[in-house]
């Protein structure tokens, strides 16, 4: 990329002022004159102008390319982003539903252990109860 000069010379509005007012031509005389020195002075002032003009310019061409291209790259980085946001998004709602019924099996699980723990309590009262039985007998 070019880069852009320090100091340009189409900056200096004042020449362009200087221009216009050479072109304007020497008013004492009946119809105003322009001098062949001024008229080429002025079209070299032109010349350097439309130079650095179509230098910016070419600078400004370039960085717009640049940008642009920078652009379409972020168009697809954000594409491929948004991709990856809704396959994750897929998975965790895969792993939420896969939680919750792992939680269901869980509470199921509890409720079956508790009602064997009450089963074996009620058989070692069982036990209990036939070995009283027994040395009755």
């Amino acid at each position: 990329m070019a880069d852009r000069p320090e100091v340009d010379d189409h900056e200096d509005f004042a020449n362009l002022a200087s221009c216009d007012t050479a072109l304007q031509g020497v008013t004492v005389l009946p119809k105003p004159r322009v001098s062949r020195e001024a008229m080429v002075d002025v079209m070299k002032e032109h010349n350097t102008i439309l130079k650095a003009l179509r230098s910016d310019v070419s600078f400004l061409s370039s960085r717009v390319d640049v940008l642009a291209k920078e652009s379409k790259e972020t168009r697809a980085i954000t594409e491929q982003l948004q991709t990856e946001l809704t396959t994750q998004r897929k998975d965790l709602d895969d792993v939420t539903r896969r939680t919750e019924k792992m939680e269901e099996v869980t509470e199921a699980l509890q409720k079956r252990l508790g009602l064997l723990d009450e089963l074996a309590d009620r058989m070692q009262v069982q036990e209990q109860y036939m070995v009283e039985v027994k040395e009755d007998v």
